[in-house]
């Protein structure tokens, strides 16, 4: 994960990326999604699908985000998400900023400067 802020875990015991919550929530939803079904397909299946991962994720923590607004998933998450969703060529995108970005995931700020230093 190339910038800061994708590197922040979510400190949590257990990791949030191993809770039944996590698997129900994001994981088991987007397992059964199918975004042909929907016309949502844009490319590659599994980069559709990864990206409605990240939005079930945002979902999950945040409820509904505002128009632009968008929130970094912990990068243990991401990883869970990219171990059942791999790329096949193994390239990913990484976080892409809206117009907004919210940084209000627990205390963010405190995890922020205890995993830079």
């Amino acid at each position: 994960m190339p910038s800061e802020c994708e590197r922040i875990c979510c400190g949590k015991t257990p990791c949030l990326s191993t809770t039944q919550d996590f698997e129900t929530s994001v994981l088991d939803r987007v397992k059964a999604w199918d975004p042909e079904d929907h016309q949502l397909l844009h490319g590659d299946v599994n980069e559709t699908k990864r990206k409605k991962a990240y939005k079930l994720f945002t979902l999950w923590k945040h409820g509904h985000a505002a128009k632009g607004e968008k929130y970094p998933v912990y990068s243990c998450c991401v990883w869970a998400v990219r171990d059942l969703i791999p790329d096949k060529n193994g390239k990913y995108t990484g976080f892409v900023k809206g117009t907004k970005i919210s940084f209000e995931m627990d205390d963010w700020d405190q995890k922020w400067e205890s995993q830079k230093s």
